[in-house]
């Protein structure tokens, strides 16, 4: 008996075992996404007997907290969305987690079957699927929102965990498709719950849901180390769950350390829960401490330590107490929201729900605040400008960061600090410094980084510096750069800078490190570079900035026939020895002002610089005669010579 397979598609290898068995092995390419038809064919070398079915490849879309599969089709693309962003009113509706859209290619199906899994959502409830969108498809006047039905609503198996799933059948140009017959289907919308319909009752009596996840949590212990759905079940001792576990749909009447993930569940009156994460919906009696919510609603209770509210999903924290001195973090808040008058909680980087009522809470600079909220008692609203207070933080605070505490803090908080506060910064704590941080710099501030912090900074984190601050990176920090430092910055952000500070990293970077050819990426419009001797040219009327020389903190200067000598305080000074270029290569500033001077036939005047900088001119002619300049390096401007007849070349 011969078994073979006259028609697969090309990638899917075929393997007859010669023992009445075959195996089919293959890994398809994006391309080949879609629905392929297999013929197997048996023969016995008088009969052959054929088998025919369809084999699809699916694409799959990853999201935070949604998987989207589309059955034999491709996503040209996937997104989460919040409802806010949608017009129209939504109605007594909650959508636990927001909206996903997406848009399906149908060109060659024009239908298509997308599966919806919500990671984060293990229990079934009285879920219907709601959308934004035109009613007629591609007629936007229509546009409103609508229930759709085509779809059934399950539970279903997603890396070993039980998960609601959605499954939407689809049409190019029906209902639930945006547009009209495209060869495309959009479609945003999201799993939702009708606000005036009650709850549906937990489930009673045994049963399985299969798929691995454990549904006798007691089995486990007061330490939970894998899945398991409790079913309402209430724990009465102190409960363990581990890192990579999760319990759903359980009551804690005792104290919870939470390393893993729990969801859809109650802490009792006596209970503290503390860290990890928190999903669904979350009734709060107790105490919750330092946790990660992700999920939808929070409600209740009293909140300590750190509370980040990281939902994707639009989830809000509402109607809770806050513990003095705790920090409660992102995300939508609502409802009534107070905190210890003695220790006012801070509150940040938050959207606050018309109608809330705030007490004894400090709001921090980031908090977007509705017009109808209600700021009761003891509320502090954020300094204008924002300080170090208005975070929660104070002098201290900055100069005892560890790498860790640097990385959670909030970008806007790097926007009060002053050079004088950034050099108390350790200099270890800023290799967690991310781009949105820097970014947030003031120019001033930025003056204060050290080469110390610099070299602990990540490559990377270059790429928020603007063209706002980046300027303010002093000569000391500009000549440690390299040329993985060039290739972070942000070119675009470097060429829009003021003319005073593209020139000041020009001239400032070392020439031992970076090479014009480094440097050539950088350079703005209407400016040349000279890869060669790395030799600049800025335009006429650019206020350009040249090296200094090392400060000087006094000099003597002697009364002309006179011993007296005074001590007198100079300013930083160009170095006339460097050139207006790349690492101040290219022919000397001194020597172009010589050739000047020649030009013009005024040989015998000599030009030099001492060591404090200070510009010498003596005449061959009269030796007694010495005229001393220090030159005004902070108001150096190109000009056309043609036009000025002392000075640099043109466009120097």
């Amino acid at each position: 008996m011969v078994i073979s397979a006259p028609t697969k598609p090309a990638w899917l290898n075929f393997t007859d075992n010669g023992n009445g068995t075959a195996l089919l092995t293959g890994t398809p390419s994006n391309t080949e996404i879609g629905f392929h038809t297999i013929t197997l064919q048996v023969s016995d070398g008088t009969l052959n007997v054929e088998q025919n079915f369809t084999m699809s490849v699916d694409d799959v879309a990853f999201l935070d907290g949604i998987t989207l599969k589309c059955t034999g089709c491709p996503f040209n693309s996937a997104a989460l969305v919040t409802v806010e962003s949608q017009p129209g009113e939504v109605g007594n509706y909650e959508f636990p987690a927001g909206l996903v859209s997406f848009e399906v290619d149908s060109s060659t199906n024009p239908s298509a079957l997308v599966s919806v899994f919500y990671n984060n959502i293990n229990q079934l409830d009285n879920f219907i699927y709601r959308k934004y969108g035109p009613t007629t498809p591609g007629d936007s006047n229509t546009a409103d929102w609508y229930t759709f039905n085509n779809v059934t609503i399950g539970l279903d198996t997603l890396n070993g965990q039980s998960v609601v799933k959605a499954s939407l059948t689809l049409s190019d140009g029906e209902l639930g498709d945006d547009t009209g017959v495209d060869g495309s289907i959009i479609d945003p919308g999201g799993i939702a719950l009708d606000t005036t319909t009650p709850p549906t009752p937990p489930p009673t009596g045994s049963y399985s849901l299969g798929g691995g996840v454990n549904t006798e949590c007691t089995n486990q212990g007061n330490t939970v180390s894998s899945a398991c759905h409790a079913g309402e079940q209430t724990f009465t001792g102190e409960v363990e769950v581990k890192e990579n576990a999760s319990v759903a749909q359980a009551t804690f009447e005792d104290d919870v350390d939470n390393k893993g993930m729990i969801s859809n569940s109650t802490v009792g009156p006596d209970a503290t829960l503390t860290g990890g994460k928190l999903t669904g919906t979350i009734i709060n009696e107790g105490i919750i401490a330092d946790v990660n919510f992700v999920g939808a609603k929070l409600s209740g209770g009293t909140l300590s330590g750190t509370v980040m509210n990281n939902s994707k999903v639009g989830g809000v924290i509402k109607d809770v107490q806050l513990a003095g001195g705790m920090v409660l973090k992102g995300g939508r808040l609502g409802g009534e929201i107070s905190g210890d008058p003695d220790n006012p909680a801070l509150i940040t980087a938050a959207k606050i729900l018309p109608g809330s009522v705030l007490s004894n809470v400090r709001i921090s600079p980031t908090v977007r605040l509705p017009k109808d909220v209600v700021l009761g008692p003891g509320v502090i609203l954020p300094s204008t400008p924002p300080t170090l207070a208005d975070f929660g933080l104070e002098l201290e605070d900055i100069a005892n960061l560890d790498a860790e505490a640097l990385g959670e803090l909030e970008p806007a908080v790097f926007g009060t600090l002053s050079a004088e506060e950034i050099k108390l910064i350790p200099p270890e704590a800023f290799a967690a410094l991310e781009p949105a941080q820097i970014a947030e710099l003031p120019k001033e501030a930025l003056e204060g980084l050290t080469t110390e912090q610099f070299e602990q900074m990540p490559v990377e984190t270059l790429d928020g510096l603007t063209s706002e601050n980046m300027g303010g990176l002093s000569p000391e920090v500009i000549t440690e750069m390299t040329p993985e430092h060039l290739d972070a910055l942000d070119a675009k952000e470097f060429k829009a800078m003021p003319s005073e500070d593209v020139s000041k990293l020009f001239v400032n970077f070392d020439d031992a490190k970076i090479t014009p050819q480094n440097a050539e990426k950088l350079v703005p419009k209407d400016w040349q570079l000279d890869v060669e001797t790395g030799a600049l040219t800025a335009p006429v009327g650019a206020k350009v900035t040249f090296q200094k020389l090392s400060p000087s903190t006094s000099a003597t200067s002697t009364t002309p026939g006179t011993s007296t000598s005074t001590n007198v305080g100079l300013p930083q000074v160009a170095n006339l020895g460097t050139d207006f270029g790349v690492g101040g290569g290219g022919t000397p500033l001194i020597e172009d002002s010589k050739r000047s001077l020649e030009d013009k036939n005024l040989e015998n005047l000599v030009l030099s610089q001492d060591e404090y900088g200070i510009l010498r001119v003596e005449s061959v002619e009269y030796p007694d005669v010495l005229y001393t300049f220090i030159p005004d390096v902070d108001n150096a401007i190109v000009v056309d010579t043609e036009k000025m007849p002392i000075g640099n070349m043109k466009g120097r």
